[in-house]
């Protein structure tokens, strides 16, 4: 996977627990869709606060499946693309 951290465009599900699910998102002029969430991780940066991290697979509007990483920035409010 290919460093990118680049704020993103993110669609995302609510359980009533208040998990996140990320359902799609937008980077640049491309559209990925999530068919998988593979796993998520939180942690404390003293730079951003709390932040979310997912691993997803995913298939481009091209229909080209992949893996990449998004992360939420809780102080920024921010979806960022960490890896693709």
């Amino acid at each position: 996977m290919k460093l990118i951290n680049k704020p993103i465009k993110l669609i995302a599900g609510f359980n009533p627990d208040g998990k996140v699910t990320p359902t799609s998102f937008i980077y640049g002029s491309r559209h990925y869709r999530v068919t998988r969430v593979q796993d998520s991780w939180s942690y404390h940066s003293w730079e951003h606060g709390n932040i979310q991290h997912f691993k997803l697979q995913v298939m481009s509007n091209s229909g080209q499946e992949m893996l990449c990483e998004a992360a939420f920035l809780q102080d920024k409010i921010q979806w960022v693309l960490v890896k693709i």
